[in-house]
């Protein structure tokens, strides 16, 4: 996975852990009894990062330590690490490495209250251009993502050529109409775990190979 890059694998997007400050440096004079302390050091505007690399870079930000940070160097070029000694580099938000490249770099989680939330409290700007509910009680996939059938009376509606954000949901043990029905209540609707179903674990696997050919198509074209 490009996020997470062997020492000798470059990219020219990584991601890190920032670094504690330097220690300061240990003065050798001893000051004189009657000699004024010095002002309190100024923060550090620079930070390390820790990422994996012969050389730890640095960015010019003061971040404190721990805080896990996506960096872009300024080059794609990978550095020489025998006449280099400083590697320079930019925090950026971790969104750019896909957006500006392609790359995927593993994903994030959002908690939702319910299963309208889902929709409503999307991070992206419009919200998903698509979204598909999975279900055993469900059309097949294939009739759904062929375009040939939309114009039939029970056929589902045409799957749009062009699109950027789509949501695959999933349900629960007791599938996703009782999420629907319950939504906001579903913990306190007395909604019952059963096992006459496939688990959730399994479903997310064999939608999303459901969908790989689609996705696939979107970044060739």
């Amino acid at each position: 996975m490009p996020h997470h890059l062997k020492p000798d694998e470059w990219c020219q997007y990584r991601e890190g852990v920032t670094l504690g400050p330097p220690d300061p440096p240990q003065h050798t004079k001893k000051r004189s009894k009657h000699s004024s302390a010095s002002a309190a050091p100024s923060s550090p505007t620079t930070t390390t990062v820790d990422c994996g690399l012969p050389i730890n870079p640095t960015i010019p930000v003061s971040l404190p330590p721990n805080t896990r940070v996506t960096l872009k160097f300024p080059t794609p070029a990978p550095p020489d690490y025998n006449t280099e000694r400083e590697l320079a580099a930019d925090a950026v938000s971790p969104d750019t490495p896909r957006e500006e490249a392609g790359y995927y770099w593993g994903y994030s989680t959002r908690l939702a209250p319910s299963l309208s939330a889902v929709f409503t409290e999307c991070p992206y700007g419009g919200g998903y251009d698509v979204g598909v509910g999975t279900s055993e009680r469900g059309v097949p996939l294939p009739s759904f993502l062929s375009s040939s059938l939309h114009a039939a009376q029970d056929a589902p509606a045409e799957f749009p050529a062009e699109w950027r954000h789509l949501v695959l949901v999933f349900g629960g043990v007791a599938g996703l109409e009782a999420a629907l029905a319950a939504d906001r209540e579903l913990l306190d609707g007395g909604v019952e775990e059963g096992s006459r179903t496939i688990r959730t674990d399994e479903a997310v696997w064999i939608g999303l190979m459901g969908f790989r050919g689609l996705v696939s198509a979107r970044e060739e074209a």
